[in-house]
C-alpha cells in the first residue's frame, strides 16, 4: 500500500496533475487552431440584411400622396421591434431623385 503522508508520493501525484491539466488544454487550444474561422467579410456577407431579397421592390407609392419638394426625397422605414438589432437601426427609401 502507498504511504500518503509521504512528501515524495504527494509531490509525485501533484506533478501528474499538472502534467494532464496542462495537455488537455494544449490539446483544446489545438483543436481550436486547427479549426477555420470565418473572416468578417464572409460573416456581413451572409447576414440576411445585407441580401437583396431582404428589401422589398415590388413597392410602388400614389403619385398623389407623395410629391417631391426637393431635389430628392425619401422615407424612413423603422423595422418593427423584434427584427432590429438595435434601437437606432432604421432604412432610408428614396422615391425621387434630380434627373
Amino acid at each position: 500500500m502507498v504511504n500518503l503522508q509521504n512528501p515524495l508520493v504527494i509531490v509525485l501525484v501533484i506533478v501528474i496533475l499538472v502534467i494532464g491539466v496542462v495537455f488537455f488544454i494544449y490539446s483544446q487550444a489545438q483543436k481550436k487552431m486547427t479549426e477555420p474561422k470565418p473572416s468578417n467579410y464572409e460573416l456581413c456577407r451572409n447576414e440576411e440584411i445585407n441580401q437583396p431579397s431582404y428589401y422589398p421592390v415590388n413597392q410602388t407609392l400614389s403619385s398623389s400622396l407623395y410629391q417631391p419638394v426637393s431635389e430628392w426625397i425619401g422615407r424612413l422605414i423603422e423595422l418593427p421591434k423584434e427584427e432590429r438589432t438595435t434601437d437606432d437601426l432604421v432604412l432610408f427609401e428614396v422615391y425621387h431623385t434630380a434627373p
